[in-house]
């Protein structure tokens, strides 16, 4: 992960586009008399600050474009229909490829993980079975004792009272984008979204919603999987089959090369 890289990602996205999203804004209201501020002098002054922060956000995407063209991954991702190089730019920022040593790994950390739950005996889940705690001010990894009538469940990770999350939250933000991203402009991968789609109402009682989140869960972590395994190869490191294919003996699996990879394994 190149600190410099992650360091303009976050400026762009924490500060930057926030300030020029809220100046937009305030122009809006000003221009449709819903904000209390009037007059020309107000109006040029916000209008000068938009100018300052749209100009900003433009050299922070170029510079962000700058610091990585040059990488493999980037080329082969920004080549894929449906990942700009935007997309491209601010997955490589937050992923670690060197730490992610298994696919489930960075399943987990971009939000696509499993975990274990203690849930009650009305369904609610109250603690995951380890977990981190912010207490006297620090990080504390926790084992939370159950209480009676718990019982531990096998989830799919996600945010739980009074714990901290266990994935990076900007990181599935951008992967809900790359999702949409995917249906709108008819990427391979939105194949596996409308194939799961069809299992789903098929042989459950799910809601649309539910259908949906899961459709599109399976068709990113697929993706996931060939980010994983084309980054760790193009930066020389051990890959391994999916759990699933090697463990569980899985027969359908999804070839990168299949999906506009550049796949020479």
């Amino acid at each position: 992960m190149d600190p410099v890289l992650r360091a303009l990602v976050d400026l762009r996205d924490r500060q930057i586009q926030k300030a020029r999203i809220q100046f937009n804004n305030r122009l809006a209201a000003i221009d449709n008399a819903t904000d209390e501020s009037s007059g020309t002098m107000q109006r040029q002054v916000v209008e000068r600050w938009l100018d300052v922060f749209t100009a900003l956000e433009k050299q922070l995407d170029a510079d962000i474009k700058d610091a990585v063209k040059d990488l493999p991954i980037y080329e082969e991702m920004s080549n894929l229909k449906g990942i700009g190089p935007m997309l491209a730019a601010k997955m490589i920022a937050m992923i670690d490829i060197n730490q992610a040593n298994t696919v489930s790994g960075l399943w987990k950390y971009c939000g696509y993980g499993v975990g274990e739950y203690w849930v009650n005996g009305d369904g609610k889940i109250k603690a995951p079975k380890h977990g981190i705690q912010y207490i006297d001010k620090q990080r504390v990894r926790v084992t939370p004792e159950p209480e009676p009538g718990w019982k531990l469940q096998e989830l799919r990770d996600r945010p739980v009272e009074k714990f901290l999350l266990c994935y990076n939250k900007r990181l599935k933000t951008t992967l809900y984008l790359v999702a949409g991203s995917f249906m709108k402009c008819g990427s391979p991968y939105r194949a596996i979204y409308d194939k799961a789609k069809v299992h789903y109402e098929t042989t459950t009682d799910w809601t649309k919603g539910h259908i949906h989140r899961a459709a599109t869960r399976k068709m990113i972590k697929i993706f996931l999987s060939h980010l994983w395994e084309r980054w760790r190869i193009l930066e020389g490191l051990p890959t391994r089959r999916a759990y699933v294919l090697e463990q569980l003996g899985h027969t359908m699996e999804y070839k990168p090369d299949e999906f506009g990879w550049n796949d020479d394994s």
